[in-house]
């Protein structure tokens, strides 16, 4: 596409979904197989310290990117910024390197869920898992935009229902009214190695 043709875009999600997708899509998968680990080595305040710190990287880097889209709204993703203000090859690498970032995101994910269903499953055959978790991925991405969206749409909402659920069981644990301790942060330390 040369720089005299325009890009015609079509809005098919609508608000209430664009909103649950972004929120959901804040929820990663390491949220729930990541945490747990990460607690446990560095307790909550070592864990609550270094999310801080990714947070505030993550912040910057959005704000950095809402303010060029707001400055220049163009359609395409980030890697248009990164031809606009840097150079065409820098798009090109950006564009590649988001492209192969998501390839590696998506079998991660794939895996993720196998290994979730075995869980429940433990003598399954997680591969079967990962082809039939793809074949509805496929299948979604391949129906129309509203489809998609409402599909994402509860997905999200999955998500952040669950996230809800854990910071209520971990406010009723840090209260004392659920477990077998009484209430405070004795337990806001790393474990003893």
């Amino acid at each position: 596409m040369n720089s005299n043709e325009t890009r015609h875009l079509e809005r098919g999600i609508g608000p209430r979904q664009l909103s649950m997708i972004a929120i959901g899509g804040a929820i990663g998968t390491g949220l729930f197989f990541a945490s747990g680990r990460a607690i446990s080595h560095a307790g909550p305040g070592g864990a609550m310290l270094a999310y801080a710190v990714m947070a505030v990287a993550v912040y910057c880097m959005m704000q950095s990117l809402g303010e060029m889209a707001t400055q220049l709204p163009i359609p395409g993703s980030f890697e248009a910024y990164a031809e606009r203000f840097v150079d065409s090859s820098m798009a090109f690498a950006v564009g590649w390197n988001y492209w192969f970032s998501w390839v590696v995101t998506l079998a991660a994910e794939l895996v993720a869920g196998a290994l979730i269903v075995q869980f429940w499953f433990p003598h399954s055959n997680s591969t079967l898992w990962v082809v039939g978790f793809f074949t509805v991925l496929l299948a979604l991405n391949l129906l129309s935009v509203r489809a998609y969206a409402e599909a994402e749409y509860w997905f999200a909402s999955i998500k952040v229902v669950t996230v809800i659920i854990f910071l209520t069981v971990g406010a009723l644990m840090i209260t004392g009214m659920i477990g077998d301790h009484g209430g405070g942060l004795h337990r806001w330390t790393m474990r003893d190695p």
